[in-house]
């Protein structure tokens, strides 16, 4: 089943005209990291599907877990993920009106 997500991203891909014009950085280890703003658009594309599962807690923690893995191992794309997580879990909360 996730094949079939992974087909239709890639899908969504081949046929968008706002893949590339500096959005889309290929690193040298084989990783593709792409833009804000695409990521936005292909999440939002995704949603729009009647058959794309609903992202459940047990989704989020997986995917938390090889996040926190690959950053412990030295990705520093995964670094910064965890560090934006981190220092959002720690923003002070706003005082109740």
């Amino acid at each position: 089943m996730r094949m079939a997500y992974i087909v239709v991203l890639a899908l969504l891909l081949a046929g968008c005209d706002f893949v590339g014009g500096g959005e889309t950085v290929l690193q040298g280890n084989g990783n593709l990291v792409v833009g804000d703003e695409l990521v936005d658009r292909i999440a939002a594309s995704l949603a729009d599907f009647e058959t794309t599962p609903e992202i459940g807690d047990d989704d989020l923690e997986s995917i938390f877990t090889i996040i926190r893995q690959q950053a412990l191992e030295g990705d520093l794309d995964a670094a910064l993920v965890m560090l934006k997580l981190a220092g959002i879990q720690r923003q002070p909360e706003a005082p109740e009106e």
